[in-house]
C-alpha cells in the first residue's frame, strides 16, 4: 500500500495532486455552499481527482504494467479506496467550517447535514469505485454519468415527496453513516474480486 501511495503522490504528483488540492479549495479558504444545491455538485466534487487519477494511470497503460510488480489486487484496488475515504471524509466539514468563519456571506448547513452528505458520498463512490474496477476505467463515461443521473433523480424525488434535499432528509445520523461505511467496504471486497478477474 505504501508503495502504491508513493506512485499516485510522488511519481504522478504532477497530475494527482493539483486536482485534490482545488476540490479543497471549493470547501476552504473559499467555501461554495454546495450542501444547499442538488447533491450532484458535491458528488462530482468528491469523486473528480480520482476521474483524473484512473485517466493518468489509463494513459501511462499502469494496469497492464502492474501484474508486473509485487502488488496484490488488494493493494492496487485497496489505495483507491483508501484515498477516497480519506478525501471525502473531511469535505463538508471544512465547507462548513469556511462558511462559519463567514468568508463569503453564506449561511453554513447545520453539521448534520455535513454528516449525511459524508454517507451519501461514500455510498456514490463504493459504486463508482466498483464499476470502474470491474468495467475499467476507459469505460468510465458509460456508468460515471448515469450514477449522477440516478442521485440527482434521486435528489428530485426527495425534493418533491419530502420537500427538501436528500442530505437535508432527517435521517438519524449514526445508522446512516454506519450502513454508508458497510456498503463502502462491501463494495471493496467486490471490487477486489471484480479487479482479479478483469476482463479489460
Amino acid at each position: 500500500m505504501k508503495a502504491m501511495l508513493y506512485k499516485t503522490f510522488d511519481i504522478n504528483v504532477g497530475s494527482t495532486l493539483p486536482s485534490f488540492i482545488i476540490a479543497i479549495l471549493f470547501c476552504y479558504p473559499l467555501p461554495m455552499p454546495w450542501l444547499d444545491m442538488t447533491c450532484v455538485f458535491f458528488l462530482i466534487l468528491s469523486t473528480l481527482p480520482l476521474c483524473f487519477l484512473f485517466h493518468r494511470e489509463r494513459r501511462d497503460r499502469w494496469y497492464e504494467l502492474a501484474p508486473t510488480f509485487p502488488f496484490s489486487p488488494k493493494a492496487i484496488v485497496g489505495e483507491k479506496y483508501l484515498l477516497s475515504f480519506l478525501f471525502i471524509l473531511p469535505l463538508p466539514f471544512l465547507m462548513c467550517l469556511g462558511l462559519h468563519l463567514d468568508f463569503v456571506g453564506a449561511v453554513p448547513p447545520p453539521f448534520p447535514v455535513a454528516f449525511r452528505a459524508v454517507a451519501t458520498m461514500l455510498v456514490f463512490s463504493a459504486c463508482f469505485l466498483f464499476l470502474t474496477f470491474w468495467l475499467g476505467p476507459k469505460r468510465m463515461l458509460l456508468f460515471y454519468l448515469p450514477l449522477l443521473a440516478l442521485f440527482f433523480a434521486l435528489d428530485l424525488l426527495c425534493l418533491y415527496e419530502k420537500g427538501c434535499l436528500l442530505v437535508y432528509l432527517p435521517l438519524p445520523i449514526l445508522p446512516s453513516l454506519v450502513v454508508a461505511v458497510v456498503f463502502f467496504l462491501l463494495s471493496y471486497r467486490a471490487a477486489v474480486g471484480r479487479y482479479h478477474h478483469r476482463t479489460w
